[in-house]
């Protein structure tokens, strides 16, 4: 087997894995109580849903991998959400005080910089 094969098994089980945690089905006269961080969200009643989970990775995880690949973060941006985001689903409360989206600019090293 080539790596390249290997690879790209193991990220079609990733998928796999993530999707079929995502579709949860609940069955007749059963309901689930959905949590985020602990907190009471949403009830599902019974049929078929899918979960979309908030995955939270801190900012230093992303800062670090760029300067670990030689890289100078020149521009950094949390864009709020658009108008009318907030009131489509109250689920979406929180989404003014936590950060969904985070761009970040970097460029390569042009020359050393000395102390």
């Amino acid at each position: 087997m080539t790596a390249s094969l290997i690879v790209a098994g193991v990220a079609a089980l990733v998928v796999l894995v993530a999707l079929a945690r995502a579709v949860q089905i609940i069955p007749q006269a059963h309901a689930a109580v959905i949590e985020r961080w602990g907190r009471y969200l949403r009830t599902l009643d019974a049929g078929l849903h899918t979960i979309v989970p908030f995955i939270h990775r801190p900012l230093s995880r992303y800062v670090n991998a760029l300067v670990a690949a030689g890289l100078l973060i020149t521009r950094m941006e949390e864009p709020a959400p658009p108008p009318g985001f907030l009131a489509r689903a109250e689920e979406y409360a929180d989404a003014a005080t936590i950060p969904r989206l985070l761009f970040l600019r970097a460029e390569k090293y042009t020359s050393v910089i000395s102390a």
